[in-house]
């Protein structure tokens, strides 16, 4: 090779170097490194990386619990209530032809992961979708049992292939009883096995705002994205309901019941059972200090309030208003 083919090779080299260079630092300056991390009121971690000029939005609604919480014997609960999220053919369909998107639920052992995928212009329609499935899912005896017959299919379609037997084969001698060590998708026995109630109980336990992560990515700027998350899926329901509470009961004397009456008549018909269910759980019930935690008994301390357990048969047990303002002081506790 003369030293004339050698220069050329060089230059190439080059220029190939220099615009490889310049498409990864094109790239790197569209998509920034660092997401824009915020949360609602409701407990749901946001995740936005926006794209100035991109004609597309992707959602990815990522809950964190999977097929490892199935109920012994009833493996494939968690896959079942992934496939009921969006139980009518119609909605898919109209997702994916009017919107031009692209609508998936997957289900594995650690996750539930929605993923939507359409035209920036139309954000705030997804996200009104998103809602309607995770706050209204239509767990009916008919839809139940139309999800369960599709999932039983697609088992016995997929379960005679030689790969998946030696995958289940391998993975039931390594984890043994463990969750790993069943299909994340259930067996034709064990799916046989779930009702209604079960998927019921999946939903409660799992589906839930503060146990879920929202990844968006596209041509949104973080503010539209926040605002629109606020008033579907968050903060703005629960001042509205605030303030009606306050003008319908200002110098009045009102109590534990007109607040929740406050908060489900703000919410859409099919949501007050929910709202109901989460005022019986933050207030009535133990479970809501389990979500947040106790408080810190050197910060209390410090504050002057050390806690005060209350014994069984106390006369002076703590009013719903007194529960109301233990819980918010617990919350302040925990505040470094």
């Amino acid at each position: 090779m003369n030293s004339l083919d050698l220069k050329s090779l060089l230059s190439k080299a080059l220029l190939t170097v220099c615009f490889l260079i310049t498409i990864h630092s094109t790239v790197l300056a569209q998509v920034p490194m660092e997401p824009e991390r915020a949360r609602l009121l409701n407990g749901l971690r946001v995740l936005i990386w926006s794209r100035p000029g991109d004609q597309d939005v992707l959602l990815k609604l990522r809950v964190h619990s999977g097929a490892a919480f199935d109920l012994a014997g009833k493996g494939g609960s968690m896959a079942l209530l992934g496939d009921i999220l969006f139980p009518d053919p119609a909605t898919r369909e109209y997702f994916t032809e009017e919107m031009q998107g692209r609508l998936n639920v997957t289900t594995d052992y650690d996750s539930l992961t929605i993923t939507m995928h359409g035209r920036a212009a139309e954000f705030e329609r997804i996200v009104e979708i998103l809602r309607t499935a995770l706050v209204t899912t239509q767990l009916t005896p008919e839809n139940v049992a139309k999800v369960r017959e599709g999932r039983i299919k697609i088992v016995k379609e997929t379960g005679i292939s030689p790969s998946t037997v030696a995958d289940r084969a391998i993975a039931a001698r390594l984890f043994g009883d463990f969750p790993y060590g069943r299909p994340y998708g259930g067996s034709v026995e064990s799916l046989e096995r779930v009702d209604r109630p079960d998927l019921m109980l999946a939903r409660d336990r799992f589906l839930n705002p503060n146990n879920s992560t929202l990844t968006i990515i596209g041509g949104i700027q973080s503010k539209r994205a926040m605002r629109a998350l606020r008033q579907l899926l968050g903060d703005e329901k629960f001042f509205a309901a605030l303030r009606d509470y306050y003008s319908a009961n200002s110098f009045e004397v009102a109590d534990m019941d007109d607040l929740r009456g406050a908060f489900i008549a703000g919410a859409p018909v099919e949501q007050r059972r929910a709202v109901s269910r989460t005022f019986d759980r933050w207030l009535s019930s133990k479970r809501g200090d389990e979500d947040i935690g106790p408080p810190d008994p050197k910060l209390a301390e410090e504050l002057g309030l050390p806690p005060r357990t209350e014994a069984k048969g106390d006369k002076t047990m703590l009013t719903p208003f007194a529960k109301l303002g233990k819980f918010f002081w617990q919350q302040m506790t925990k505040i470094r």
